[in-house]
């Protein structure tokens, strides 16, 4: 009886809020799929080859379900960005001036506070040992240009300091670009998510910045609130998209795994994966306890996408120092233990910074904690 009542703008937002801390857990156990850990002067520690379950579990959870989570998020932002537009007004502007203090602040904001913590652990003994010698944390922040300090920020050529924050870089240059598209007629932008859409199916995008999935899914997402369309119109075929991807699923598995093929069949699944993802949030609601927990673990998942690295790295180094893992079932104990750890560590500095530093929480989550 409540759903049929409920106004569809709470519908859509409870439907939204239902999915994105699953979504947000599966970025950090996406980045948490490292089997070996490396420690300074090259010291490499791992619990040997896993087993074939173990892989097929880590492998499934981190890069089969982790695939769907940023096309997600780019389409529901797209959709999101364009709901209730108005052909007239100040719409853009206020949508504009939103996204820069949802979006561009935590993402200068986060990367810088990286930077300075990164000074500091890489210059004093007792963290030194964390710092393996490759990669980007391991560059010395003393050493850096003004061009590599602005790169760190913003990830103009590559990723910010903070590589999963990526995914803000590039959803604010979809909300810069969204004016242009927003002014093109309806046919050119249906010709434009179809390009993108070919271009992510066959990995042929040229560009590094931005990706073409943020490209593609959020277009695509603009389009839909554009044409008025329900962001959730494929309810009513939830079985037979999951027959689907069952079937991507099985062919992936009979290609070759490093060729084009099994790269278009692995799209197609994440395609199929958002739909899924979308639609069973229908289902998530009629379960009241556990949408009731979902809700209102909405309020902190975007603190918990932008704090959760290099807090898991140091968790999971930290993990397999202590407890040594030398079979693929301890292996196994602590790639769930170290996302469980990440997710319990930031989800208490969230609650203990609502109740004692709201101003500060809000800034550095966007205006989200508001």
């Amino acid at each position: 009886m409540r759903a049929a009542v409920e106004n569809p703008a709470a519908s859509l937002i409870r439907r939204l809020q239902v999915i994105r801390f699953p979504l947000v857990v599966s970025v950090i156990f996406h980045h948490n799929g490292m089997g070996t850990v490396r420690l300074a002067d090259g010291v490499n520690m791992s619990a040997g080859p896993l087993s074939v379950w173990a892989q097929f579990i880590q492998g499934f959870i981190s890069y089969g379900l982790g695939g769907i989570r940023m096309p997600t998020f780019f389409l529901i932002s797209g959709y999101l960005f364009f709901t209730g537009f108005d052909r007239g007004g100040d719409w853009l502007s206020k949508k504009l001036a939103s996204r820069t203090r949802s979006v561009l602040f935590p993402l200068l904001i986060w990367n810088a506070i990286a930077i300075v913590l990164l000074l500091v652990a890489q210059n004093a003994g007792p963290t030194r040992v964390l710092f393996s010698g490759a990669g980007a944390w391991s560059q010395s922040i003393i050493g850096f240009g003004w061009f590599d300090y602005v790169n760190a920020l913003l990830g103009i050529h590559s990723d910010p300091i903070l590589y999963p924050l990526w995914f803000l870089r590039d959803l604010f240059l979809m909300c810069l670009l969204a004016p242009v598209y927003f002014v093109l007629p309806r046919i050119v932008q249906h010709g434009l998510v179809a390009m993108f859409g070919a271009l992510w199916l066959i990995d042929a995008w040229p560009y590094e910045v931005p990706t073409v999935q943020a490209c593609f899914f959020f277009a695509l997402g603009a389009s839909a609130a554009m044409a008025k369309k329900n962001l959730f119109a494929m309810d009513p075929y939830l079985k037979w998209v999951c027959a689907v991807l069952l079937g991507l699923v099985i062919a992936g598995a009979l290609v070759p795994a490093d060729g084009a093929v099994a790269s278009t069949l692995t799209h197609l699944k994440h395609l199929a994966g958002v739909i899924v993802v979308l639609t069973i949030s229908r289902y998530l609601l009629r379960m009241p306890r556990a949408s009731e927990w979902l809700i209102r673990l909405s309020a902190p998942s975007f603190l918990l996408f932008v704090a959760h690295e290099p807090l898991l790295t140091i968790v999971r180094k930290t993990m397999y120092v202590v407890f040594t893992p030398s079979s693929s079932s301890a292996a196994l104990s602590i790639y769930f233990g170290a996302v469980a750890c990440t997710v319990m560590l930031i989800l208490a500095a969230y609650y203990l910074a609502e109740r004692y530093a709201p101003r500060a929480l809000s800034a550095l989550t966007g205006g989200r904690s508001a």
